[in-house]
Protein backbone atom coordinates (compact mmCIF):
# COMPACT_ATOMS: atom_id res chain seq x y z
CA UNK A 1 0.00 0.00 0.00
CA UNK A 2 3.05 2.32 0.69
CA UNK A 3 4.58 2.14 -2.33
CA UNK A 4 1.23 3.08 -4.15
CA UNK A 5 0.75 6.28 -2.10
CA UNK A 6 4.96 6.91 -2.54
CA UNK A 7 4.64 6.39 -6.57
CA UNK A 8 1.98 8.76 -6.22
CA UNK A 9 3.72 11.34 -4.01
CA UNK A 10 6.31 11.26 -6.51
CA UNK A 11 4.29 11.80 -9.57
CA UNK A 12 2.97 14.63 -8.23
CA UNK A 13 6.37 16.01 -7.48
CA UNK A 14 6.94 15.78 -11.18
CA UNK A 15 4.22 17.73 -11.98
CA UNK A 16 4.69 20.42 -9.36
CA UNK A 17 8.27 21.07 -10.75
CA UNK A 18 6.45 21.13 -14.46
CA UNK A 19 3.82 22.43 -13.78
CA UNK A 20 3.87 26.54 -15.14
CA UNK A 21 5.43 25.07 -18.51
CA UNK A 22 3.17 22.00 -18.90
CA UNK A 23 0.24 22.36 -16.59
CA UNK A 24 -2.05 19.48 -18.55
CA UNK A 25 0.03 16.91 -16.42
CA UNK A 26 -2.04 17.82 -13.46
CA UNK A 27 -4.85 16.04 -15.30
CA UNK A 28 -2.97 13.11 -16.12
CA UNK A 29 -3.87 9.93 -14.56
CA UNK A 30 -3.88 6.32 -14.51
CA UNK A 31 -5.25 3.01 -13.28
CA UNK A 32 -3.44 0.04 -11.92
CA UNK A 33 -3.64 -3.53 -10.39
CA UNK A 34 -0.92 -5.74 -8.99
CA UNK A 35 -0.60 -8.76 -8.27
CA UNK A 36 2.41 -10.15 -5.31
CA UNK A 37 2.89 -13.66 -4.60
CA UNK A 38 4.52 -14.92 -1.21
CA UNK A 39 4.89 -18.68 -1.00
CA UNK A 40 0.78 -19.87 -0.75
CA UNK A 41 -0.52 -15.89 -0.49
CA UNK A 42 -1.81 -14.24 -3.16
CA UNK A 43 -1.84 -10.18 -2.47
CA UNK A 44 -3.53 -8.10 -5.14
CA UNK A 45 -3.70 -3.98 -4.61
CA UNK A 46 -5.64 -2.30 -7.37
CA UNK A 47 -6.74 1.44 -8.08
CA UNK A 48 -9.50 2.10 -10.57
CA UNK A 49 -11.50 0.01 -12.84
CA UNK A 50 -8.58 -2.58 -14.59
CA UNK A 51 -9.27 -5.80 -12.79
CA UNK A 52 -7.80 -9.36 -11.71
CA UNK A 53 -9.16 -12.21 -12.44
CA UNK A 54 -8.15 -15.93 -11.07
CA UNK A 55 -9.15 -18.94 -12.98
CA UNK A 56 -9.22 -22.00 -10.99
CA UNK A 57 -10.31 -25.58 -11.92
CA UNK A 58 -13.47 -26.82 -10.54
CA UNK A 59 -12.51 -30.28 -9.53
CA UNK A 60 -9.17 -32.11 -11.68
CA UNK A 61 -7.81 -29.89 -13.98
CA UNK A 62 -9.00 -32.75 -16.41
CA UNK A 63 -12.63 -31.68 -15.65
CA UNK A 64 -13.23 -28.75 -18.81
CA UNK A 65 -14.56 -26.71 -16.22
CA UNK A 66 -12.49 -23.52 -14.89
CA UNK A 67 -14.20 -20.67 -12.82
CA UNK A 68 -13.54 -16.93 -12.73
CA UNK A 69 -13.23 -15.82 -9.10
CA UNK A 70 -12.92 -11.86 -9.09
CA UNK A 71 -9.99 -11.17 -7.28
CA UNK A 72 -10.03 -7.10 -7.14
CA UNK A 73 -13.20 -4.43 -7.00
CA UNK A 74 -13.80 -1.70 -9.94
CA UNK A 75 -13.80 2.02 -7.88
CA UNK A 76 -15.84 3.43 -10.88
CA UNK A 77 -19.05 6.07 -9.79
CA UNK A 78 -20.53 4.39 -12.26
CA UNK A 79 -21.15 1.40 -9.80
CA UNK A 80 -23.83 2.53 -7.31
CA UNK A 81 -21.50 1.28 -4.33
CA UNK A 82 -19.12 3.19 -5.01
CA UNK A 83 -20.85 6.20 -5.56
CA UNK A 84 -22.88 6.41 -3.01
CA UNK A 85 -19.29 6.26 -0.46
CA UNK A 86 -18.18 9.19 -2.32
CA UNK A 87 -21.02 11.67 -1.97
CA UNK A 88 -21.07 9.92 1.75
CA UNK A 89 -17.44 11.25 2.34
CA UNK A 90 -18.29 14.93 0.86
CA UNK A 91 -21.90 15.79 2.59
CA UNK A 92 -21.33 19.19 2.00
CA UNK A 93 -20.79 18.70 -1.55
CA UNK A 94 -24.07 18.23 -3.76
CA UNK A 95 -21.87 18.08 -7.08
CA UNK A 96 -19.17 15.46 -5.55
CA UNK A 97 -20.77 13.07 -8.51
CA UNK A 98 -22.45 14.52 -11.63
CA UNK A 99 -24.51 12.50 -14.27
CA UNK A 100 -24.59 13.06 -17.98
CA UNK A 101 -26.48 10.91 -20.33
CA UNK A 102 -26.30 8.11 -17.79
CA UNK A 103 -22.70 8.28 -17.00
CA UNK A 104 -21.41 9.40 -13.23
CA UNK A 105 -18.41 11.30 -12.85
CA UNK A 106 -16.37 12.95 -10.14
CA UNK A 107 -16.78 16.39 -9.77
CA UNK A 108 -17.70 15.84 -13.51
CA UNK A 109 -14.24 14.71 -14.72
CA UNK A 110 -13.13 10.87 -14.28
CA UNK A 111 -15.33 8.12 -13.54
CA UNK A 112 -13.08 6.57 -11.26
CA UNK A 113 -12.63 7.17 -7.46
CA UNK A 114 -8.86 5.61 -6.80
CA UNK A 115 -5.64 6.48 -9.56
CA UNK A 116 -2.32 7.38 -9.94
CA UNK A 117 -1.93 11.18 -10.87
CA UNK A 118 -5.16 13.35 -11.91
CA UNK A 119 -3.06 15.87 -9.57
CA UNK A 120 -5.65 18.66 -9.75
CA UNK A 121 -8.47 16.36 -8.13
CA UNK A 122 -5.56 15.80 -5.24
CA UNK A 123 -4.28 19.38 -4.23
CA UNK A 124 -5.58 23.18 -4.77
CA UNK A 125 -2.57 24.57 -5.69
CA UNK A 126 -3.02 22.36 -9.62
CA UNK A 127 -6.74 24.03 -9.83
CA UNK A 128 -5.38 27.16 -10.84
CA UNK A 129 -4.08 28.71 -13.65
CA UNK A 130 -2.04 28.25 -15.98
CA UNK A 131 -4.66 25.06 -15.95
CA UNK A 132 -6.86 25.84 -18.62
CA UNK A 133 -10.21 27.15 -17.34
CA UNK A 134 -12.10 24.01 -18.97
CA UNK A 135 -10.16 21.18 -16.83
CA UNK A 136 -10.75 23.49 -13.58
CA UNK A 137 -12.92 22.19 -10.85
CA UNK A 138 -15.77 23.75 -10.02
CA UNK A 139 -16.44 25.19 -6.36
CA UNK A 140 -17.43 23.90 -3.54
CA UNK A 141 -14.04 21.70 -3.61
CA UNK A 142 -12.82 19.93 -0.95
CA UNK A 143 -9.24 18.45 -2.25
CA UNK A 144 -8.49 15.18 -2.60
CA UNK A 145 -11.70 14.13 -3.96
CA UNK A 146 -9.83 11.12 -5.28
CA UNK A 147 -7.10 9.34 -3.74
CA UNK A 148 -4.15 6.59 -4.71
CA UNK A 149 -4.70 4.35 -1.92
CA UNK A 150 -5.01 0.67 -3.10
CA UNK A 151 -7.98 -1.39 -1.79
CA UNK A 152 -5.94 -4.83 -1.22
CA UNK A 153 -7.50 -8.22 -0.81
CA UNK A 154 -5.62 -11.50 0.13
CA UNK A 155 -6.35 -14.99 -1.23
CA UNK A 156 -4.62 -18.36 -0.33
CA UNK A 157 -3.81 -20.30 -3.26
CA UNK A 158 -4.72 -23.63 -4.12
CA UNK A 159 -3.30 -27.07 -6.29
CA UNK A 160 -6.81 -25.77 -8.54
CA UNK A 161 -5.79 -21.94 -9.22
CA UNK A 162 -4.45 -22.07 -13.17
CA UNK A 163 -3.74 -18.21 -13.62
CA UNK A 164 -4.46 -15.19 -13.54
CA UNK A 165 -5.85 -12.35 -15.63
CA UNK A 166 -4.59 -8.81 -15.58
CA UNK A 167 -6.53 -6.29 -17.44
CA UNK A 168 -7.41 -2.35 -18.13
CA UNK A 169 -11.31 -1.40 -18.37
CA UNK A 170 -10.50 -1.58 -22.34
CA UNK A 171 -11.29 -5.45 -22.00
CA UNK A 172 -13.73 -5.47 -19.23
CA UNK A 173 -15.91 -3.06 -21.24
CA UNK A 174 -16.65 -6.09 -23.72
CA UNK A 175 -15.83 -9.38 -21.74
CA UNK A 176 -17.33 -10.85 -18.54
CA UNK A 177 -14.89 -12.72 -16.50
CA UNK A 178 -16.19 -16.21 -16.95
CA UNK A 179 -15.71 -15.58 -20.61
CA UNK A 180 -12.23 -13.99 -20.56
CA UNK A 181 -11.24 -17.52 -18.18
CA UNK A 182 -13.19 -19.62 -20.49
CA UNK A 183 -10.73 -17.67 -23.35
CA UNK A 184 -7.06 -18.27 -21.56
CA UNK A 185 -8.48 -21.85 -20.25
CA UNK A 186 -9.07 -23.36 -24.31
CA UNK A 187 -6.36 -21.24 -26.03
CA UNK A 188 -2.50 -22.16 -26.42
CA UNK A 189 -1.07 -20.66 -23.60
CA UNK A 190 2.11 -19.01 -25.73
CA UNK A 191 -0.62 -17.08 -28.41
CA UNK A 192 -3.41 -16.30 -25.40
CA UNK A 193 -3.26 -12.31 -24.49
CA UNK A 194 -3.46 -11.69 -28.19
CA UNK A 195 -6.32 -13.58 -28.68
CA UNK A 196 -7.99 -12.51 -25.60
CA UNK A 197 -7.58 -8.87 -26.88
CA UNK A 198 -8.60 -10.32 -30.69
CA UNK A 199 -11.84 -11.76 -28.54
CA UNK A 200 -12.45 -8.21 -26.86
CA UNK A 201 -12.08 -6.97 -30.56
CA UNK A 202 -15.02 -9.12 -32.22
CA UNK A 203 -17.11 -7.86 -29.46
CA UNK A 204 -16.82 -4.15 -29.94
CA UNK A 205 -17.29 -4.73 -33.83
CA UNK A 206 -20.53 -6.41 -33.29
CA UNK A 207 -21.16 -4.25 -30.96
CA UNK A 208 -21.18 -1.48 -32.89
CA UNK A 209 -22.89 -3.15 -36.34
CA UNK A 210 -19.46 -3.84 -37.67
CA UNK A 211 -16.55 -6.36 -38.72
CA UNK A 212 -13.37 -7.34 -37.06
CA UNK A 213 -11.79 -6.44 -40.43
CA UNK A 214 -13.76 -3.37 -40.61
CA UNK A 215 -12.67 -2.42 -37.20
CA UNK A 216 -9.04 -3.12 -37.53
CA UNK A 217 -8.88 -1.01 -40.67
CA UNK A 218 -10.33 2.15 -39.13
CA UNK A 219 -8.04 5.17 -38.48
CA UNK A 220 -5.96 6.44 -35.36
CA UNK A 221 -8.26 8.03 -33.61
CA UNK A 222 -11.66 6.44 -34.79
CA UNK A 223 -10.67 3.29 -33.08
CA UNK A 224 -10.81 5.14 -29.72
CA UNK A 225 -14.46 6.05 -30.39
CA UNK A 226 -15.11 2.09 -30.36
CA UNK A 227 -13.37 0.58 -27.78
CA UNK A 228 -10.66 2.21 -25.10
CA UNK A 229 -6.97 1.25 -24.63
CA UNK A 230 -6.51 -2.52 -23.91
CA UNK A 231 -3.68 -4.30 -21.84
CA UNK A 232 -3.64 -8.12 -20.60
CA UNK A 233 -1.03 -9.63 -18.83
CA UNK A 234 -1.81 -13.54 -18.22
CA UNK A 235 -0.04 -15.16 -15.36
CA UNK A 236 0.55 -19.14 -15.03
CA UNK A 237 0.83 -21.19 -12.08
CA UNK A 238 3.22 -23.89 -12.68
CA UNK A 239 5.25 -26.53 -10.56
CA UNK A 240 8.19 -28.30 -10.80
CA UNK A 241 8.82 -32.21 -9.96
CA UNK A 242 9.78 -30.58 -6.62
CA UNK A 243 7.02 -29.02 -6.12
CA UNK A 244 8.26 -25.78 -6.28
CA UNK A 245 5.65 -22.81 -7.51
CA UNK A 246 7.00 -20.71 -11.06
CA UNK A 247 5.17 -18.06 -12.60
CA UNK A 248 4.77 -17.83 -16.52
CA UNK A 249 3.70 -14.77 -18.22
CA UNK A 250 2.20 -13.78 -21.73
CA UNK A 251 1.28 -9.75 -22.43
CA UNK A 252 -0.25 -8.02 -25.08
CA UNK A 253 -1.34 -4.47 -25.58
CA UNK A 254 -3.32 -2.39 -28.37
CA UNK A 255 -4.30 0.96 -28.18
CA UNK A 256 -7.36 2.65 -28.96
CA UNK A 257 -5.55 4.32 -31.96
CA UNK A 258 -4.66 0.77 -33.53
CA UNK A 259 -1.54 0.84 -32.66
CA UNK A 260 0.02 -2.83 -31.15
CA UNK A 261 1.81 -1.85 -27.77
CA UNK A 262 4.22 -4.47 -26.52
CA UNK A 263 3.44 -8.68 -26.32
CA UNK A 264 5.75 -11.07 -24.51
CA UNK A 265 6.52 -13.64 -22.73
CA UNK A 266 8.19 -14.00 -19.23
CA UNK A 267 9.21 -16.50 -16.77
CA UNK A 268 9.29 -15.76 -13.45
CA UNK A 269 11.95 -17.84 -10.76
CA UNK A 270 10.16 -20.20 -8.11
CA UNK A 271 9.90 -18.55 -5.01
CA UNK A 272 11.91 -20.50 -3.34
CA UNK A 273 14.14 -17.68 -3.62
CA UNK A 274 12.07 -16.03 -1.32
CA UNK A 275 13.75 -16.08 2.04
CA UNK A 276 10.73 -14.19 4.24
CA UNK A 277 7.42 -12.57 3.93
CA UNK A 278 9.16 -9.29 3.01
CA UNK A 279 10.84 -10.91 -0.42
CA UNK A 280 8.30 -10.96 -3.16
CA UNK A 281 7.41 -11.54 -6.67
CA UNK A 282 5.73 -8.95 -8.05
CA UNK A 283 3.39 -8.24 -11.41
CA UNK A 284 1.20 -6.82 -12.57
CA UNK A 285 -0.48 -4.42 -15.51
CA UNK A 286 -0.89 -0.02 -15.40
CA UNK A 287 -3.29 1.38 -17.83
CA UNK A 288 -1.68 4.34 -18.59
Amino acid sequence: MQSFLETDEDFMDVVRCSFEMSPHLATVGSCAVIGVVSKAKLFVGNLGDSRAVLGTVDGSADSGNCLAVPLSQVHNVNNEDVRRELISKFPDDRQIVTERRGVYRVKGKVQVTRAFGDCYLKAREFNQEPLFPRFRVPEPFYPPVITAEPEVTMRLLSPQDQFIIFASDGLWEYVTPQEAVDVVYHTNRGDVARMLIKFTLQRAAKKHDMTYGDLLKLSRGQRREFHDDITVIIFFFTKDVNDTLWGESTYHSVRGNGNDSIRGDTVFEPDRQIQDEEEMDLFGVDDG
